[in-house]
């Protein structure tokens, strides 16, 4: 019965894809539109070939793979220590939050211009837009963790004569781990929703190069490959960090994650 439910899962997921390649196959053939923008199943089949075999996939995937997870875990590290400042803080969270908080509403490529302009066009401003999206993709889910702790928790800590950093590593910090794997997350798909545009500031590497690289010489087989990757490697990416954190949050409780 389960090896049933399974295959009917396995079906489910897969007839609608099967269906789109069908669309797009069947359209493809009957040129309703030409080729030229719409190139065939088989054509990008081809090019996404010839791409692996000359290693440029592969490069792509582990560079992009790189930056994101250098920007992801500066944003995270940055939401975490100054979340806990706040969250633990009532007048420095009055203070500083309204100046952090309309900040979550402007997206990374609202700073594009204004981050070439002040760090180039290198590694550098790709690092800050990324981290950029990861910490506000974070910092908010951390600092309310803090902020709603049960105040009851912290006095009976007290009591037993928990202070300072004692206080921190036992009640702070245990309290705030789901809070932190869940703005993790989140930061993740917010950095990963960045890279492509990150990456098609004068790169030479990267999936979003790949997509670069075919806009700029009108080869839609290598747009499609690119953005088919970049939806891939999504997929892949957030069940690896679902999975990760279920392991790690079985003792929070977390496995909603």
């Amino acid at each position: 019965m389960k090896l049933q439910s399974k295959g009917m899962q396995a079906l489910l997921i897969l007839l609608p894809f099967a269906a789109a390649l069908a669309v797009w196959a069947s359209m493809s053939a009957m040129e309703v539109v030409p080729s030229l923008f719409l190139p065939s199943p088989a054509q990008v089949w081809d090019a996404f070939v010839q791409m692996l075999g000359s290693g440029l996939i592969v490069e792509s995937l582990g560079v992009s793979l790189l930056r994101l997870c250098a920007g992801w875990l500066l944003g995270l590290l940055l939401a975490t220590c100054i979340g806990w400042a706040l969250g633990m803080s009532g007048w420095l969270r009055r203070g500083i939050q309204p100046l952090l908080f309309p900040l979550r509403f402007v997206e990374p490529v609202a700073w594009l211009s204004m981050i070439i302009l002040w760090f180039g066009t290198g590694e550098m401003s790709k690092l800050i837009l990324l981290t950029y999206a990861s910490f506000f993709g974070s910092f908010l889910y951390i600092m309310t963790g803090v902020a709603s702790i049960d105040e009851v928790k912290i006095r009976a800590a007290r009591a037993m004569g928990a202070s300072g950093f004692r206080l921190f590593r036992t009640i702070i910090v245990p309290s705030t781990v789901p809070s932190i794997l869940a703005g993790a997350r989140i930061g993740m798909s917010y950095s990963f929703l960045t890279i492509v545009t990150a990456e098609m500031m004068d790169a030479t590497s990267g999936v979003g190069y790949i997509i670069k690289y075919g806009s700029v010489y009108m080869r839609m087989d290598q747009i499609f490959v690119g953005t088919i990757l970049v939806g891939l490697l999504g997929i892949a990416i957030d069940y690896t960090f679902r999975q990760a954190m279920k392991r790690i949050g079985r003792r929070y409780f977390l496995d909603q994650l």
